[in-house]
């Protein structure tokens, strides 16, 4: 049985993050980050001004990533991943991931989606898109 064709509209099956401090400090360790807003909270308060440590920007994109990865792997493969990280995010803070498919290819081999981390206010702290291609279409 072969996967179904995605169609604009859809959404990506997304999932929700709840990163904590402690997974932004291995992060900073396993990444050689140095920078200390994202595992020194005082020094990210008093120093930076921010109110907490903050998430990483590329963590971020690897979530959006682990999202576009289990949406095509059923069907093709990821060709791009772009993202920006707009809004600061800290510790404990509930992220939902999520997506939409945005266009589809007259080939009917590529398909586009945006995709987003979202505060629990709808803020879209990360934004991105991702071109997928279905398999046997390289």
């Amino acid at each position: 049985m072969t996967p179904a064709t995605p169609g604009v509209g859809d959404h990506l099956p997304g999932f929700e993050v709840e990163p904590t401090a402690v997974q932004l400090f291995c992060y900073s360790a396993i990444t050689w980050n140095p920078h200390r807003i994202h595992y020194d909270a005082p020094y990210a308060r008093d120093v930076e001004g921010y109110p907490d440590v903050l998430v990483h920007g590329p963590l971020m994109g690897s979530w959006l990533m682990r999202l576009c990865d289990g949406w095509v792997r059923p069907w093709g493969r990821v060709m791009s991943l772009t993202y920006r990280t707009t809004t600061s995010v800290v510790p404990g803070t509930k992220l939902a991931v999520v997506g939409t498919v945005t266009a589809l290819a007259a080939s009917g081999g590529e398909v586009t989606a945006d995709v987003w981390i979202e505060l629990p206010d709808g803020t879209r702290a990360t934004h991105g898109r991702v071109v997928a291609r279905s398999a046997g279409r390289d």
